[in-house]
């Protein structure tokens, strides 16, 4: 495993806008009001917690696909921030075909044909939500390339805000940007967890 994630090392590793890719075994969807509707009324989010080679996940998803998946340190506080992010939604605790993909990403890095996302948000976050999951396992880029890529090359700050404000981790791979001095800094789940998934990602990537 890479111990040492030095800045010139991790500089090496970003790529330019022109290298972010679409990545067509995605399949976005957002919420619409007809959407919460039914999760009041006659469906229910299904989530659940998992032990990951990263940690303690908690992951949910609709009938439409994942919708929520954030790194846990206390399943109480995390289970209270997951329900007032779906205020009033019926949940019920139970495994699903859907976490059982999201596992095979994380641990394994395994595909299915199409991920199916569920994303909660506003048309800028979309937005940057989906140029993120242009980033390849392996690469990395910096906030100013991601927002070339995307056609937003003055909102940096806004890039960042929206980065941050990203609820289905690893999946939407907001760990795989940095800044373009090589720092690493303001990841959601804390710069240690940053370091670590970056860590076994880009061995994973030398070691091939």
């Amino acid at each position: 495993m890479i111990q040492d994630l030095n800045v010139k090392f991790l500089i090496s590793k970003c790529v330019e806008s022109t290298d972010l890719h679409t990545n067509f075994k995605i399949n976005f969807s957002r919420f619409y009001l007809g959407d919460y509707y039914k999760i009041k009324t006659e469906e229910y989010l299904a989530y659940n917690f998992y032990i990951t080679r990263f940690g303690k996940i908690i992951v949910a998803n609709t009938d439409k696909g994942i919708c929520y998946l954030h790194f846990v340190n206390d399943e109480e506080e995390a289970y209270r921030n997951f329900k007032s992010f779906f205020p009033d939604c019926e949940l019920k605790r139970e495994e699903s075909v859907e976490h059982k993909i999201a596992l095979n990403i994380i641990n394994e890095n395994k595909w299915p044909e199409i991920l199916n996302i569920h994303v909660k948000g506003t048309d800028f976050q979309y937005k940057v939500w989906r140029g993120l999951t242009k980033i390849a396992f392996g690469q990395l880029t910096t906030y100013s390339e991601l927002g070339k890529n995307i056609n937003m090359e003055k909102a940096a700050r806004a890039i960042g805000s929206a980065i941050g404000s990203n609820d289905i981790a690893y999946l939407i791979p907001c760990h795989r940007v940095i800044q373009k001095t090589g720092k690493i800094s303001g990841f959601r789940w804390g710069d240690l967890l940053k370091c670590k998934l970056l860590q076994i990602e880009l061995s994973e990537v030398v070691e091939k």
